[in-house]
């Protein structure tokens, strides 16, 4: 029989691959929404959007990767994630960024309240910073190598 500790153990590493999961599906969802306008900035030959939106998504392919990373060391297969739909839409398209940052923020923020083990306290921290200086600044390249 399990016993109670080895139970509570599982549960708390359990709720930490869900967290890990559901950043990841953010993170693609994120990842997709930037890609699509970033090739609508380079279809209206729009040189300025273009660089910010690509330095933004490669932060955002960065979050995946980490979170990805995080999960199989942990002995997860993260399974496969499709792209999400939708358009690109640049009018306007740094008042939806900023509005969907915060959300990032505001996860990222909720995240690092639960019992986490250091590592993965450690790359939300920093995925944490990223996000809030897409939101601040609408600009990437906050993440390290």
């Amino acid at each position: 029989m399990q016993s109670e500790v080895s139970r509570t153990v599982d549960s708390i590493s359990q709720r930490i691959v869900d967290l890990l999961r559901e950043g990841r599906e953010r993170e693609k969802r994120q990842t997709s929404f930037y890609r699509r306008l970033a090739a609508a900035a380079e279809d209206q030959d729009r040189p300025d959007d273009v660089e910010r939106l690509n330095e933004i998504l490669a932060d955002e392919q960065h979050h995946l990767s980490r979170l990805t990373a995080r999960l199989m060391e942990l002995g997860d297969q993260p399974p496969d994630l499709s792209p999400s739909e939708g358009t690109a839409d640049l009018d306007g398209w740094e008042a939806e960024a900023r509005a969907r940052e915060a959300g990032e923020v505001a996860f990222y923020k909720s995240a690092l309240t639960r019992s986490l083990d250091d590592r993965t306290r450690e790359i939300l921290q920093e995925i944490l910073h990223s996000e809030c200086q897409h939101r601040e600044q609408l600009r990437g390249k906050w993440m390290s190598a």
